[in-house]
């Protein structure tokens, strides 16, 4: 089922490309225009597809673990959640359930800073008493984006996703038309583009692991890249940095607090001492774990 959804959400990408190669003996501008409107369109198709499937999938997951133990209550697993973080980093920031079974996120800031979405794969993690630490270490992280990340990190998003089609759609039109020049120039400005503005985006990526690290210590946050596995070599067009890169940048926070005797703010905190023994922590747990 899962992969004729995929298949589906595909052949719905690729309609854009077919309408360039239906016009492509049509002026750029029109082409581009037509691609462009039915790329929102179909856009708008998918997230309202994927909200109704994420909210069908929700209610079935509640209720699932609601027949293992009738008293959980996934608002009360939030609010706890909520009030750990508000006693630790001072901010009141809402945090939802976006539950996925395809998500490998754990846990994401919205686009407008102001809730934390966490996952499946969280809320497993959450479960094992091994990694429940980690799980605000993660949640440490997203409160970072949403606390410092400035309002202009939402405009060069916005930005991309404008860009990113657009020359797409382009250089779609210039290969349909025989013309590579202007096509490798296409591709080129794109690449530049990305060039200029990933690194604004990765920057806000090391100082939420420094925002974690200072937190719940930078060996739990490098735990929690660790586990990640998704080293990237070369990362100059990327969003993220390599995680060999980020564990370096984690390695000098920890060697600099050291040297100052400086306590993570969280472990000081008696919210997070107690978490592993939280009664929540226990329901989760035995969803999870069948313990």
């Amino acid at each position: 089922m899962k992969s004729l959804q995929e298949i589906f959400y595909k052949l719905l990408k690729l309609l854009p490309f077919l309408s360039i190669y239906l016009f492509r003996n049509s002026e750029l501008y029109i082409t581009t225009a037509i691609a462009l409107t039915i790329h929102v369109i179909i856009t708008i198709i998918l997230i309202i597809i994927r909200k109704y499937l994420l909210i069908a999938y929700k209610k079935k997951m509640i209720a699932s673990m609601k027949k293992i133990n009738a008293n959980f209550a996934i608002d009360k697993l939030l609010e706890k959640l909520k009030l750990d973080m508000a006693n630790i980093t001072k901010i009141e920031i809402d945090i939802d359930v976006l539950f996925d079974s395809n998500s490998r996120l754990d846990a994401s800031c919205s686009f407008s800073r102001k809730k934390i979405y966490v996952d499946n794969s969280f809320l497993q993690d959450l479960a094992d008493p091994t990694l429940a630490s980690s799980s605000y270490s993660v949640l440490g992280h997203e409160y970072s984006h949403a606390k410092y990340d400035s309002r202009y990190s939402k405009y060069i998003v916005t930005l991309h996703l404008i860009i990113k089609p657009l020359l797409l759609f382009i250089s779609t039109y210039f290969i349909f038309n025989y013309q590579y020049i202007n096509t490798l120039i296409t591709i080129s400005t794109y690449f530049l583009f990305r060039l200029i503005v990933m690194p604004l985006i990765r920057k806000q990526e090391y100082r939420a692991d420094a925002y974690s690290a200072k937190l719940f210590g930078a060996p739990l946050m490098a735990f929690v890249l660790a586990r990640w596995d998704k080293s990237i070599g070369f990362d100059y067009f990327n969003s993220h940095p390599s995680i060999k890169k980020r564990l370096a940048a984690l390695i000098d926070i920890d060697r600099k607090m050291q040297e100052l005797n400086e306590i993570p703010i969280g472990l000081n905190n008696a919210y997070f001492v107690k978490i592993k023994t939280e009664p929540f922590i226990e329901e989760i747990r035995s969803m999870w774990l069948g313990d």
